[in-house]
């Protein structure tokens, strides 16, 4: 009881006198600008942190996953191209292209096992699929070595690798993408549910300490007859200068945050899924023409796959109608142009991505009619480009849209993530040094006046 009372007389006692009232507010800005700091401090090194993960490893190990995943059925799309030639020219070209791949996939496959982000998880899925591709590769070349001899087995080992890759390959790349998903989605949820606390703390603090420098003004204002105090107007400029700013960097870090999630790296993960399903369909085509006239399953799969991305049945007028804004049919192209308004340059890129698989749609046609029309040898050289080079031309356009779309995607991402990181660079320790300066700010404005009152 009688430290409760002397502390109670104490605090009465200071605010009796002007200077002890002075003394007390001094104190108490002191106090508020240390808070200040903190939260400030902390909730920009935390809306850091949330951004790092996402865009420095979450979003990177999705696209590796990702893109391990296009390498792969690029390569099983190669091989099969290999084997159809035989001997051809087309044949060595493929046979060139396979290893080049291969050697980018064993890279990204090392890089990728350095540097797991996210557990044992991830670091087995990683390990299981390099082993995986040593045997495929291993099938791939048992099948090449029987089909150069003449052997049929040959053409079995290769549609075991295939059936190897699609079946337990694939599967693995797809549990580590999905693992870095949830991450990326528990990220992102956690950042934008700390927006609200951030803003709380950082506009509470802000407000606090602002209404306590305007009471020491006016307090002055009224006790000393001063209107201005220097330091004190300041100080309060700074304080709503760093709060303001902070407010809207939050703001426009949240918006950037949220258009590299949601439109740029949404949209890049479709583009780099559709270029894997292009090469997979390749593979289909390649596969039916060597399964000599047994291969309607390898035309089923080839459809199926098409509508993944839009109607194997598409047509001219489905295209303009869909720039125009009346989509009529479903799939991840689709979903692009839901995304993209009309007439936007985004639009237009998924216009570009349609045509080519038109043109794509309409050699493999042609590829089919001839094989079931009897011109097999016609068919081969349609598909390899021995000669007629109008399918292979029709492919490769596909996949260069597809790709010059996911480039362009993954650079509005990465513009996103570096103004969001340029919005808070510098700005936790902008809270430190505006609040140490607002506490020497105040200090130097009633020192003076305090000072007045001593005998």
């Amino acid at each position: 009881m009688p430290t409760t009372l002397n502390t109670s007389s104490g605090i009465r006692g200071l605010t009796a006198t002007t200077p002890g009232r002075l003394r007390l507010g001094m104190g108490l800005v002191f106090l508020l600008a240390i808070g200040f700091a903190i939260a400030g401090y902390l909730g920009v090194t935390t809306a850091r942190s949330s951004l790092n993960t996402i865009a420095r490893d979450a979003v990177p190990s999705i696209v590796t996953a990702q893109t391990v995943r296009v390498k792969l059925l690029e390569m099983d799309a190669l091989a099969t191209q290999e084997f159809l030639a035989g001997g051809a020219d087309s044949g060595a070209a493929a046979r060139q292209r396979y290893e080049t791949i291969r050697r980018e996939l064993s890279e990204q496959l090392t890089n990728a096992a350095m540097n797991i982000s996210f557990g044992r998880d991830e670091q087995s899925a990683i390990e299981q699929l390099m082993n995986h591709v040593q045997v495929y590769t291993g099938m791939v070349e048992a099948a090449r070595t029987n089909n150069r001899m003449g052997y049929p087995v040959g053409a079995a080992y290769l549609r075991m690798a295939s059936v190897m890759l699609h079946d337990t390959m694939l599967p693995l790349t797809q549990s580590i993408d999905q693992l870095n998903v949830r991450q990326l989605d528990s990220e992102y949820a956690s950042f934008k549910s700390g927006t609200t606390m951030r803003f709380a703390l950082i506009g509470g603090g802000g407000v606090a300490l602002l209404l306590v420098l305007c009471y020491m003004q006016m307090f002055l204002s009224r006790r000393m007859r001063r209107t201005f105090n220097m330091p004190l107007i300041a100080a309060s400029a700074l304080v709503v200068a760093v709060t303001g700013y902070s407010m809207v960097s939050m703001i426009s870090v949240g918006g950037n945050l949220a258009s590299a999630r949601e439109q740029s790296f949404a949209s890049a993960y479709n583009w780099l899924t559709a270029r894997g399903t292009a090469y997979d369909t390749k593979t289909d085509q390649s596969l039916y023409l060597i399964a000599l006239g047994a291969g309607a399953r390898y035309e089923t799969s080839m459809k199926e796959k098409v509508a993944r991305l839009a109607p194997a049945d598409l047509t001219q007028e489905m295209i303009d109608q869909a720039a125009r804004g009346n989509v009529r049919f479903s799939g991840l192209f689709a979903n692009e142009l839901a995304a993209a308004p009309v007439g936007s340059p985004e639009r237009q890129q998924v216009i570009a991505a349609l045509s080519a698989l038109r043109v794509y749609l309409e050699q493999d046609a042609r590829i089919r009619t001839f094989d079931k029309g009897g011109r097999r040898q016609e068919a081969v050289n349609l598909a390899l480009g021995n000669g007629t080079t109008e399918a292979q031309h029709s492919f490769d356009a596909f996949t260069g849209v597809l790709s010059a779309n996911l480039n362009r995607a993954q650079a509005t991402f990465d513009a996103s993530i570096a103004s969001a990181e340029g919005n808070l660079r510098f700005l936790d320790w902008a809270f430190v040094i505006i609040s140490l300066l607002v506490a020497a700010l105040t200090y130097f404005g009633l020192t003076p006046r305090i000072n007045e009152y001593r005998v």
